[in-house]
């Protein structure tokens, strides 16, 4: 069931039923179905009506069910990251919760770094002072978070909607190398098992590595089959283009699994490219 979504798109789009329904289920699945799986403890979206990301967070206990906030299951927005959280590094708290935002950027993991703890210092110290002090929580996303912001400054000199297309992608793609060093430095014999999604709305990029993340490209506007009507304000004979990523498929459409070990960036004209981490 999926635990990471994000889209971007070329309108205002009201986020997925499917999605919606797929979290309902997945939590209904991990409170009353297996015991192998972990519970899950919370959820959060990053929803972007205009340039800047307006976040939501909800932390869940064993009495709650799952449902979004009405204003999050109608907003629209040009793009969106939406998370389910299970548990991992750091409490299940608002500040550990998935997404995370700085500035215009806003970015949810899958997965676990592994050796996260032991190698934390390290990784602090990899990361620009100003980014080192906005660390809020103990979760290993915020802190791979941080870190691609840290390449990307020093790298561009900004982390603004001015950076240059190859130097977010080549940040982005850098942080993902670093991490699986420190985790081989570590001791780990294991690779860190990741699907990440970050986006500043201008663009939006996509991690996989051992995990699951798929993706899919929209070319129209169609009328949803849960709801039968469309999730995009635009008129069925505008233009309109959209890439989403997920954990799993949501959709009978003909969804691309992203190569192991591979990068998706979506620029401002929405073209999705897909590239190895390491080059």
């Amino acid at each position: 069931m999926c635990h990471l979504y994000g889209f971007i798109a070329s309108r205002p789009t009201r986020v997925d039923c499917a999605l919606v329904r797929a979290q309902e289920a997945l939590f209904r699945q991990r409170y009353h179905g297996s015991r192998n799986l972990a519970r899950a403890n919370g959820w959060g979206a990053a929803l972007y009506p205009e340039d800047e990301p307006v976040v939501r967070k909800r932390i869940l206990t064993p009495l709650d069910g799952f449902s979004f906030d009405e204003e999050t299951a109608a907003a629209e927005g040009r793009a969106a990251i939406v998370h389910l959280r299970t548990p991992g590094p750091g409490k299940a708290e608002r500040k550990n919760t998935h997404p995370f935002r700085f500035g215009d950027w806003t970015f949810a993991m899958h997965g676990v770094i592994e050796n996260f703890t032991p190698l934390r210092r390290e990784l602090m110290g990899e990361l620009n002072p100003e980014y080192r002090r906005n660390i809020q929580g103990q979760s290993d996303a915020e802190h791979a978070f941080f870190l691609f912001l840290s390449y990307l400054k020093r790298s561009a000199g900004t982390v603004g909607g001015d950076a240059p297309l190859h130097r977010i992608r080549d940040s982005f793609r850098k942080t993902f190398l670093m991490l699986n060093e420190m985790t081989g430095r570590s001791g780990s014999l294991i690779r860190s098992r990741i699907g990440a999604v970050c986006t500043n709305r201008r663009v939006m990029l996509a991690c996989r590595q051992w995990g699951d993340l798929y993706y899919v490209e929209r070319t129209r506007a169609e009328v949803c089959p849960i709801c039968r009507s469309s999730h995009t304000v635009s008129a069925a004979d505008e233009p309109y283009h959209a890439a989403v990523f997920a954990t799993e498929p949501l959709s009978g459409e003909d969804w691309t699994l992203i190569p192991d070990e591979s990068v998706a960036m979506v620029d401002p004209d929405l073209n999705v490219i897909v590239e190895p981490i390491d080059p």
